[in-house]
């Protein structure tokens, strides 16, 4: 079980009920359990320890650079370097938009995750996902929220939106350990669907070789939304 982190607008942080909910123990069901985790997970854990790479995909307007932020608020809070980018689609709600943090113990780290080396993928919209291949490797971790948000082109009927179980599917042909369900529903079941990319966050939180501890994540979230 682990804490989800509730996050929001700077206006529903101050908000006595929506503090109220940081911290409380919102926790999954057992079939989306961490502990489903392969146990040879961090034998398989090839990548350098010194360093950590999360890749956070979706669109505009669910908070992708919010995420963003307090990954790396959190490391600098632990005493690492770390390194934010971000690359847009169309400058629009709903464009597509994908962000790089990256950390370190010291070492200088370039703004971009390389082929293959992300450490944990967090993504938004479920094909959104499929569009940062790219940087997954075998052991990367996948959080994926399979709401879906279906892109202006798909609207309009000019394109067709793949099927989630095949998105999911490819997704597993690439990493060991996808992790798929409705955030935006368990965001609904507590009160606030706002909060999906919080959902996100506290799976993330609680990751086999999360380098980030929870009262740095705390501490991040605590600055993000401070007047």
């Amino acid at each position: 079980m682990f804490v989800v982190m509730v996050l929001g607008s700077r206006e529903g942080w101050h908000n006595l009920r929506f503090r109220g909910l940081l911290l409380l123990g919102l926790y999954f069901e057992k079939k989306v359990l961490v502990s489903k985790i392969s146990k040879n997970f961090l034998e398989d854990y090839w990548w350098e320890i010194m360093r950590y790479n999360i890749a956070i995909s979706g669109v505009g307007g669910l908070g992708i650079l919010t995420l963003g932020r307090i990954f790396s608020r959190a490391a600098m809070f632990m005493g690492k370097k770390v390194i934010m980018s971000e690359i847009h689609g169309l400058a629009q709600r709903y464009g597509a938009v994908f962000v790089h943090v990256r950390m370190s113990d010291g070492e200088d780290l370039a703004p971009t995750i390389p082929r293959g080396k992300a450490h944990l993928l967090v993504a938004l919209e479920p094909v959104e996902g499929l569009r940062v291949v790219d940087v997954l490797g075998k052991n990367t971790i996948a959080i994926i929220n399979t709401n879906v948000i279906y892109p202006p082109t798909v609207a309009i009927g000019l394109e067709d939106y793949p099927n989630v179980d095949d998105i999911l599917s490819e997704l597993r042909s690439i990493v060991k350990n996808v992790y798929a369900f409705n955030a935006l529903e368990i965001a609904k079941k507590y009160g606030d669907p706002r909060v999906q990319n919080t959902v996100l966050l506290g799976m993330a939180s609680k990751i086999p070789g999360m380098p980030l501890s929870n009262d740095a994540f705390i501490n991040a979230i605590e600055k993000e939304f401070a007047k």
